[in-house]
């Protein structure tokens, strides 16, 4: 089969491209999506592959978000082109650790003391690093350890900020398996031991390297 990549293109058109795909009207909004997140594609079988995962996808959001009281919203995004088996593959989490008695460890809920006042609802969106973006990388247990230090440090400093790098956990935390997954906890304990570099000075690119600290 021929190999022509399929550029999403802005207009529509009924005349087939050379692939023999044929972009009807139907094909507007994931032609519009291609185009916004740069996609393209081999073969027409893919395209329409690609196609059926959004349309898919699409409609869960319209459902997701016709219900009434919820207090988020869901939009497409890069990964609105992928099956969930792919979406997992392309994160980096891993099963528990198993405890020294051989059990998974437990996930127990945190209570507060006995007599403690909590607020109703506590809202820190504004003093958090914007969302980072992995890539094609299993790191999602790196980004995980540095956002939660970098959150923990700005309750803290009344919203001082950090950026730190999660390409340094990448590269240097031996207990874990780079972009293959890995635990937060032998991230924080990698932290605890040598400190954290910043992001500017040892920036992300999505692939694991030689440790350079």
């Amino acid at each position: 089969m021929e190999g022509v990549a399929v550029a999403a293109c802005l207009y529509l058109t009924t005349r087939p491209l050379a692939s023999g795909i044929n972009l009807q009207a139907t094909d507007s909004a994931f032609t519009a999506y291609m185009a916004k997140y740069g996609k393209s594609y081999l073969t027409k079988e893919e395209y329409e592959y690609r196609r059926d995962l959004f349309n898919e996808n699409m409609a869960f959001i319209a459902e997701q978000n016709s219900q009434n009281g919820m207090t988020y919203r869901l939009a497409p995004n890069k990964f609105s082109d992928m099956s969930e088996y792919e979406l997992q593959n392309s994160l980096g989490a891993v099963r528990p650790m198993p405890s020294e008695d051989g059990s998974e460890w437990a996930i127990e809920p945190l209570e507060a003391p006995e007599g403690t006042l909590l607020a109703g609802a506590v809202d820190w969106t504004s003093i958090m690093n914007p969302v980072r973006d992995q890539g094609n990388c299993g790191s999602c247990w790196a980004f995980a350890t540095i956002a939660s230090v970098e959150g923990r440090w700005a309750i803290k400093r009344q919203g001082e900020k950090l950026a730190l790098s999660e390409q340094q956990l990448v590269d240097c935390s031996a207990q874990n398996q780079g972009c293959n997954g890995g635990w937060p906890s032998k991230a924080f304990t990698f932290l605890k031991v040598y400190g954290a570099q910043d992001r500017t000075q040892y920036p992300y690119n999505a692939f694991r390297g030689a440790c350079k600290f």
